[in-house]
Parts: C-alpha cells; structure tokens; sequence
C-alpha cells in the first residue's frame, strides 16, 4: 500500500504534527545525507517489516506530497500518532523492535475502553496492520482491522486528527475529499492482491466499510459498482445488437452473456441497490429474449429450453422474474407440444378422431396399442400419451353403455341390452393392459366392475327366462300327439260321443277318465237311468272334442 510504504511522514522520519519548518530543515537535512552517500535512520522506519529507499528523489517526493493541507491530512491517517503516554510506551516499544509488544497494548487500550478509545490508539494499531498487510501473504483479519479502525477514524475522529496535524488552526478542510482519497488507496491496494480476497471485482469490499460514515459507502459503492455495471451493460448490449441483426452466429454461445454471469452472482449479493437490482433484471431479461429468439428465429427448441432454464436460474427481482417463469411455462408445454407431435403423431391423429361404434373403438385400440409399444415406457410422456389413449376409448364405451340402458328402460330388450354390455365389458378388459396414471386407472376399474356386475345380472335374468319357455313348451308337448290342435267348441263326425265327453271332461280337471266314467254309471244308475242320460246328451253337446 503506497500510503504505508511510501508515506511522505515515514520517508521524513518525522509524524503528522510536525510543523512546515521542521519539514523543511529535515527535507534539508536527508538531501544532504543522500548526497554523501550517508543512510539515515529513525525510530519509525520498520525497515524488518517493508524495506525503505531514502534517496534525494524519494525525499522531494516525500515534501511535495505534504505541500497542501489536504494531501497532508490524507496521510496522517496512515501513520503513527504520539498523544499520550500509552503511545509513548507502545512507540518505544516498536524502537525496540518490539513491534508485537505495541500492538498489543494499544489493542489492550482500545478493547478496555471501548467508544472511549482515544484516536490516536487506534490510528496507531491501524498503522501496525496495514503494515503487516504488506507481507506476501496478505491478511485479510488484519487489513479488515485496519478498515474498521479507519473507518472509526474518518467518522468519528475526523476532528480529532485534524487538530492533531493542524493544532486549533481553524482550516477548512474538505472532509469528503479526505475520505475519498482514503477510500481509493484502499480500492486500489486490494485491486492488486494476487489472492483477489474480496472477488475479481472486489464488491466483497463493501462488507469491510461498515465502520464508515453512510457518504463514504455511497462513494465505495459507486466506485466498485460502476465497472461492473458498464461490463454487464456492454455484454448486453453487444447480444441485443445481434437478435436484432438476427445474426445467429453466437446465440450457441449464448450471444457471449456467459462471460459475465459470475459478475453477475458477485454483485447481486448487493441487490437492494437499486442500480444493481436494474442491472441483474436486465441481464436476465436478455437472457429471456435470447431463449424465445432460439425459438422463433432459428427454431432450435433444446436451445431454447436451455437458456429459459438458465434465465430462472439466475438472480431476478419483480416482473422480469415473473415474465421469466411465464415464459417458461409457455415453453415447457410448447416443446412438450412438439415433442407429443413428433412421437405420438398416429396416436394424435386417432385420439383426434370420433368414434361410431364399438368395433370402431376396437380398432383404435390396437391401433394405440402397436404405436405404445414403439415408445420407450421411460419416455417422460409415456405414461401420460397412455391414460389419454385409454380416456378416449372409456369415455366412448361408457356414453355407448349408457344409451344401451336407455333403450333397455324404453324398448325393454334385454338381450340388445346384454349384448352391448359384454362389448363394452370386453374392450375394457383390454384397456386394463394399458399404462395408466392413478386416477385413469380407478376411473377404469370403477367402471368395468360396474359394468360386468350388470352384463352378469343380464345374463341371469335371460337364462332364467329360457328355462322358463322351455319348461313350458315340455310340458305341452308330452301330453299330446304332434297333430294335437288346439280344443274349441266344434264337434266331429269321426269322434265317439260316449269316449269324447267323459274323456274330455276329465282331461279338463285333472281326473282319471276311467274312474270318471265309473262314477257317471254309478250315480245315474242310482238316481235313475234318464237323468243320467240327460246329462251325458248336454255334456256331449257343449264340451270340446278330439279329432
């Protein structure tokens, strides 16, 4: 850090208080030195730290960079202060090569009494850390040490080291100036650190400056935000310009966003700025466009999905973080779109078409069945393209179903009824072989339980009614010979009176003509013959006869 190795106090050997005229005789004095050829040491110089160069150049560098009062307050904060008798002691110390030692009692001081700490306490033990930043290895535990000491120093004991470089002289010095000028020395020393501790663009800096005054980090803020808002800005702009060229040569590279996506991660860290929060939505919000030219333009939907994908993924806020998750589902179902076209094409063109009868949805279903078997089941849509097909050919077997038990309540035909019932039933049981979701799958068993249950009872009540006819016509034609005729009231030539009567009224109840015909002898011969013979002749005259 130039404001440590090279401070203008520490190549003069001298500290900030000094007057113009002890300046000037010691400028005198180590130009003298210088040109003999002679070394001169001090107290202060830390040479077991970071080596020091006095030469005459160094020196009239060293005077002109302390000429104005600004430049002069500019560097008493980065050197050592002798206040009081701690500083006495813990500076003896550092003459003693004791540089530890000092640190310790002024860090003592600082942690007993707090925001009672005088300046000059932690003005010194702020120069010891920046010292030790100086080492090939740097120390992030100690420069943040240093920050948060500076920080106290510019903020809350900016008078008090101005009076100490300038006494009561009442100065007007420009405090935001000073502050400026600090907070670039930090800026650029860390700006050069090989190890990039705070990031390649050192935003992880900001963190540090807590202690500051809210001016001083506005001021940070801006300093390290400014070129990585010009560096993402120049990015986007390059990939708007090409979209509207509709020069397709790097949309594969993603038109060269990539190269600052991890610029973009760093500073989103500090999105509540709202000229950062901007900036990261309009990053995002080309890398939305680039996905729907992909698209639109050049019709390349993996790339498309990629960089939709990559656009959710990076930070976004408000409506461009809306727009990109719109623009993603519309995507998804339009590749989806493409993707059931592509692979599904005969099985979309026959879930497009209507059904007309039962056979009609047998043929469809082998149809489904032929080109599900030349998809992969892992495919992602396998299962979903197989619940349609099934869906499509339920729904028709269940409005065919229903309109069967219309008829059946308006024609009563049972057996049109039943033979529908087992056609559907049948063309269900093979949908059961098909892949299906959940919900496709109960809908379908439901069904077809329903279904066979009825086609069943159908079946029952059919069989029951044959063997009711049959049972009848059995009983008819056991009796009779197969030229019976039905019996009326008419009389035959051929038919013998004395047998057709009495024969034909036993047959009418049931008895045994014989026995019929004896009890007729008995009881007219018992009442007398002519009664008995007057029955016979109207028996004879109105019963039914055999040919």
């Amino acid at each position: 850090m130039h404001f440590i190795i090279n401070n203008p106090y520490r190549i003069l050997g001298l500290t900030a208080n000094a007057s113009s005229r002890e300046v000037a005789k010691r400028v005198a004095d180590l130009e003298t030195f210088a040109e003999f050829g002679k070394i001169k040491k001090y107290p202060l110089d830390l040479v077991e730290i970071v080596p020091l160069t006095r030469t005459v150049d160094t020196i009239q560098q060293a005077a002109k960079d302390i000429e104005n009062d600004t430049d002069k307050l500019v560097y008493a904060f980065f050197w050592f202060a002798k206040v009081d008798s701690v500083d006495e002691l813990a500076i003896e110390c550092i003459e003693n090569n004791q540089v530890q030692k000092a640190f310790e009692i002024w860090d003592q001081q600082i942690n007993k009494n707090g925001n009672d700490a005088k300046f000059s306490w932690r003005l010194n033990r702020a120069v010891i850390s920046l010292f030790r930043c100086q080492i090939s290895n740097f120390s992030t535990e100690n420069f943040e040490s240093a920050l948060e000491d500076l920080g106290y120093l510019t903020d809350d004991h900016f008078q008090d080291v101005q009076r100490f470089v300038f006494g009561e002289n009442n100065l007007k010095i420009d405090r935001e100036q000073v502050n400026k000028k600090i907070s670039d020395e930090i800026i650029s020393f860390v700006g050069i650190l090989e190890e990039q501790p705070y990031g390649e663009y050192c935003i992880g800096l900001l963190n540090e400056f807590w202690a500051f005054s809210s001016s001083t980090k506005d001021y940070v803020e801006t300093k390290l935000f400014a070129p990585c808002i010009n560096q993402i800005e120049t990015a986007i702009q390059k990939s708007q310009q090409l979209r509207d060229d509709e020069n397709s040569s790097s949309i594969n590279q993603y038109n060269g966003l990539k190269e600052v996506e991890d610029l973009i991660y760093e500073i989103d860290e500090f999105s509540e700025n709202y000229k950062i929060q901007n900036i990261i939505n309009e990053y995002a919000n080309e890398v939305r466009r680039c996905s729907l030219y992909a698209y639109n333009q050049i019709d390349n939907r993996d790339l498309a999905y990629e960089l939709i994908i990559w656009a959710e993924e990076l930070p976004s806020y408000g409506q461009v973080a809306q727009d990109i998750e719109k623009n993603k589902e519309e995507l998804v179902d339009l590749i989806e779109s493409d993707k059931f076209e592509e692979i599904y094409a005969t099985i979309t063109e026959y879930i497009k078409r209507d059904l007309h009868s039962i056979d009609d949805a047998r043929k469809v279903l082998n149809v489904f069945k032929i080109e599900l078997a030349k998809v992969d089941v892992h495919n992602e849509m396998y299962y979903t393209v197989s619940s349609y097909c099934v869906t499509k050919i339920l729904n028709f077997l269940i409005d065919e179903f229903n309109e069967a038990s219309d008829r059946l309540e308006r024609d009563k035909n049972l057996e049109s009824f039943y033979r529908v019932a087992v056609s559907v039933r049948d063309v269900m049981a093979q949908l059961r072989n098909f892949e299906k979701n959940s919900e496709v799958k109960e809908r379908l068993e439901n069904n077809y339980q329903s279904i066979s249950s009825q086609a069943d009872e159908a079946n029952r009540f059919l069989e029951s009614i044959n063997r009711n006819v049959s049972s009848s016509h059995s009983n008819d034609n056991s009796t009779y010979p197969s030229t019976y005729r039905e019996p009326g009231f008419y009389k035959s030539d051929k038919d013998i009176v004395f047998s057709g009567a009495l024969g034909g009224l036993a047959e009418l109840w049931g008895w045994n003509a014989g026995f019929l015909r004896i009890l007729f002898v008995v009881v007219s011969l018992f009442m007398s013959i002519w009664p008995g013979v007057i029955a016979y002749i109207v028996l004879n005259m109105i019963m039914p006869k055999r040919n």
